[in-house]
């Protein structure tokens, strides 16, 4: 039993070992296959493209249902008259 066991053990090491050696012969193969790639450190091509992003909308959820928010407004708490909060959003202008 205890011999079958080395076996099996074996041959599982040789299995992986084996495909790992596989794996790394395909990558190397890809590398040596592709085109070198040239740098060129011109101050033109140093020159990174910013992206601007637009801002996003806000939403308020209010009794009367969910809305966007004007561009300067901004969704507040809403508080009952004893200043519990109503579980609802305000919209709190400039």
């Amino acid at each position: 039993m205890r011999n079958l066991l080395l076996v099996l053990t074996g041959l599982f090491v040789l299995t992986v070992v084996a495909i790992s050696m596989a794996a790394a012969s395909e990558n190397s193969r890809q590398t040596t296959a592709s085109p070198a790639v040239t740098i060129d450190m011109s101050a033109a091509k140093q020159k990174v493209k910013r992206r601007y992003y637009s801002q996003q909308t806000r939403i308020a959820c209010t009794p009367a249902g969910c809305h966007p928010v004007p561009a300067n407004c901004k969704p507040v708490t809403a508080y009952f008259w004893d200043g519990r909060p109503t579980g609802f959003d305000a919209v709190a202008c400039r």
